[in-house]
């Protein structure tokens, strides 16, 4: 996959919040992280394999080859976490 200009494509890390005891309660934080598949071209400060910190609102979601992925421009990326 090719992502044009500024486009990066991004696995979603599924976080769900859990109570103090232990259970799920089916809701996600508005602010959410991913790794990095693929960047496009004009990506300047972002790299394949990065973890990036997002809004889940500023995304497209998209099914390609089966697998569900995330489009995001570079400058809508609110974060990077170092590993």
């Amino acid at each position: 996959m090719k992502p044009l200009r500024e486009e990066v494509v991004i696995k979603k890390e599924i976080q769900e919040e859990k109570t103090n005891t232990g259970i799920y309660t089916g809701q996600t934080n508005k602010q959410t992280s991913g790794v990095v598949l693929y960047v496009g071209p004009n990506v300047k400060h972002i790299a394949v394999g990065n973890t990036i910190v997002f809004d889940k609102d500023s995304v497209l979601e998209q099914k390609v080859n089966n697998e569900s992925v995330l489009f995001i421009n570079e400058s809508e990326v609110l974060a990077t976490i170092e590993q």
